[in-house]
């Protein structure tokens, strides 16, 4: 199976969770290799969190981006990206999963939306 994307590197103190891009196996489910920077997020609060993938259809690489706590009520963020990565082709996605291991998370929304352009 391909590499799927992740987006949670897990505790990194009572207080601190680590978020950024990376991959995983999604066979085996092993630890993620780091795409980009990863970011130290507050793990008492809420956050808001927002994932888009540009794909290239030309079959080059495409473009991954994740927002921590970017502003709400806006039609797309208005600020730029906590991180993103193109340098990893996602291909077809078949499945969703959210691996948390170690944290008490609540999801309360998950959205998807498909634009094409035209």
């Amino acid at each position: 199976m391909p590499p799927a994307c992740s987006a949670d590197f897990g505790p990194n103190s009572a207080s601190l969770t680590g978020f950024g891009l990376g991959i995983v196996n999604s066979t085996t489910l092993g630890v993620a290799s780091t795409l980009g920077n990863v970011t130290n997020i507050n793990n008492t609060a809420t956050h808001f969190l927002v994932l888009k993938i540009d794909f290239d259809t030309s079959g080059a690489n495409d473009t991954v981006s994740l927002w921590i706590d970017p502003p709400a009520n806006a039609a797309a963020p208005g600020v730029g990206a906590t991180v993103t990565t193109n340098t990893f082709d996602v291909g077809i996605i078949s499945a969703f999963g959210l691996i948390l291991p170690g944290l008490q998370s609540i999801i309360d929304e998950i959205a998807s939306v498909t634009a094409t352009a035209m």
